[in-house]
């Protein structure tokens, strides 16, 4: 678990910074997210589950990138990567809280009129808060 939230709550710190500012997730942080979700599924005999997860879970992600416009691959690959690290169940539940925030937070710029219905976003930062607050609350 110790492993987990390191590599969770290190990357998501950079994560938040890096699309915040500059509206990009790196292949580097991806990477070495998913070599360490790998590392964690090898020791702890978790592969399987945790492939399927990415797989599964990064699919549908590609599908709302591509439908939406909203997400970048970058977000995309995050979610692979991170569900390499949390599992299926941990993932979802993060995605789940990642987008009610950033739901509340687009509704709020629209109704300051700092946005508009097309404006786009960095989902990144909500979507490592949701990640993070998820393996929390797993750990309860």
């Amino acid at each position: 678990m110790l492993f987990q939230a390191s590599v969770l709550f290190l990357s998501g710190i950079y994560i938040f910074y890096t699309d915040l500012k500059y509206r990009k997730i790196t292949n580097l942080t991806n990477g070495l997210i998913s070599l360490m979700g790998l590392g964690y599924s090898i020791y702890f005999d978790l592969l399987v589950e945790h492939m399927l997860a990415a797989l599964f879970l990064g699919g549908i992600f590609i599908i709302l990138a591509l439908l939406t416009k909203g997400f970048g691959l970058g977000d995309v690959k995050y979610i692979f990567a991170v569900s390499l690290l949390l599992g299926l169940q941990v993932t979802l539940n993060g995605l789940l809280i990642g987008f009610l925030l950033g739901g509340v937070y687009s509704v709020y710029l629209l109704l300051i009129k700092k946005a508009k219905v097309n404006d786009t976003f960095a989902y990144g930062p909500f979507l490592v808060i949701g990640q993070v607050l998820s393996f929390i609350i797993s750990l309860l």
